[in-house]
């Protein structure tokens, strides 16, 4: 059959849509009742630094509420918390990769921050001439004084800074590609990609994938790559939307011919594992809206087989890792109907043409008794 065919039954009877971005660190609110009001920034700072350096640098909030707010520094060590990417905050740490302890803020003092306006804080980052070489995690919080509610149960709310620091030395840059795979989208909320439903043939659009990457180094990775697809051998285009970042923030996008991973420019903490989710779609095209404004949509019909190609670059040196998989995309539900159609027809098409021959028939029949009759007459 013509694949046109299946195309149009598709639109017509089936549609669907889902869009994600993937978790990056960012700022972090345990509560948001007052934390809303405050704004900070940058939510993230790296630097490279050698044993025995001190870094100087500023974290600038502003308080967009109407009351005065007083503010209380803190640091943590921070380790991965997820394989998404969320960090989790601990205290005490005797990791190799702290940092919370070589942080002084803002002199130690609370700061008060009146309605409306914006401070600087100073913090320090000293690091020790025996740091350990590789990375160190850390992050400044900043917290007004805990809320009491009807319950007498106190409740904390604080916004921060991550910090990750590279310190030279015997620097590690060490990883490897755990999993590249295809999976159920209904599996999605699963963290451990051990555990997703993982399979190679779909009924239709969109197919997710998994890139999961193993840092066994010592420094903190930041991979990216693209994924490619084949459908029987032949490149899809316009795939997927590449966002160009600045300071962190999207500044742009691109329709490109492949799938980027991790375009959000995530970290892999040292010693630590970490996914990155991403989908193929279909083919992307923009669409103008009524008022001018343009936004990316997706001609979602695929069928055939695919192949997948992830390219995946890290570390300062570039080390290159490249895999390929394959999987199946069949819209059955939509074949099926539409051979049901089709035999519904031809079998409507042979019905009406014995009824119609039944029809021409009779009316021949009748025509001819009718000649018949009227020669008869004549002869009497």
């Amino acid at each position: 059959m013509n694949p046109s065919f299946f195309y149009n039954m598709y639109r017509k009877f089936f549609k669907g849509a889902l869009m994600a971005l993937s978790l990056s660190f960012a700022l972090f609110f345990v509560n948001t009742a007052s934390a809303a009001n405050i704004i900070l920034s940058p939510p993230k700072f790296e630097f490279e630094a050698n044993p025995g350096d001190t870094i100087k640098e500023i974290i600038r909030i502003r308080n967009s509420g109407t009351e005065d707010i007083e503010l209380t520094s803190t640091a943590q060590d921070f380790i991965a918390g997820s394989e998404t990417g969320q960090p989790e905050f601990v205290s005490d740490s005797s990791s190799a990769f702290s940092i919370a302890s070589w942080i002084e803020v803002n002199g130690g003092k609370k700061t008060v921050i009146k309605a409306g306006e914006k401070v600087e804080i100073f913090f320090t980052i000293t690091v020790p001439t025996d740091a350990e070489p590789g990375g160190h995690y850390g992050v400044v919080f900043f917290s007004p004084p805990a809320n009491t509610d009807d319950a007498q149960v106190a409740t904390i709310e604080r916004i921060g800074s991550l910090v990750l620091v590279r310190v030279s030395g015997e620097i590690k840059e060490e990883g490897s590609l755990s999993d590249f795979e295809t999976y159920s989208k209904e599996s999605d909320k699963l963290v451990d990609v051990e555990n997703l439903n993982k399979k190679s043939f779909f009924e239709n659009l969109p197919v997710d994938f998994a890139v999961r990457f193993h840092n066994t180094g010592n420094v903190h990775l930041k991979p990216k790559g693209k994924i490619e697809i084949k459908n029987f051998g032949k490149p899809v285009e316009d795939i997927g939307v590449k966002v160009e970042l600045k300071n962190g923030v999207p500044v742009s996008r691109e329709i490109v011919d492949y799938i980027p991973v991790n375009g959000s420019e995530g970290n892999i903490l040292a010693d630590s594992f970490r996914r990155f989710d991403t989908k193929f779609q279909g083919q992307a095209f923009w669409y103008k809206n009524e008022d001018g404004s343009k936004e990316v949509r997706w001609k979602r019909f695929s069928f055939g087989h695919y192949e997948a190609t992830l390219t995946l670059d890290y570390g300062t040196k570039k080390e290159t890792i490249v895999k390929e998989i394959g999987f199946w995309i069949v819209p059955w539900k939509e074949i099926v109907l539409g051979i049901i159609i089709f035999i519904a027809l031809i079998f409507g098409l042979i019905q009406y043409n014995k009824w119609n021959k039944k029809r021409l028939e009779k009316k021949f029949r009748k025509m001819f008794e009718e000649e018949d009759n009227k020669k008869i007459d004549k002869k009497q």
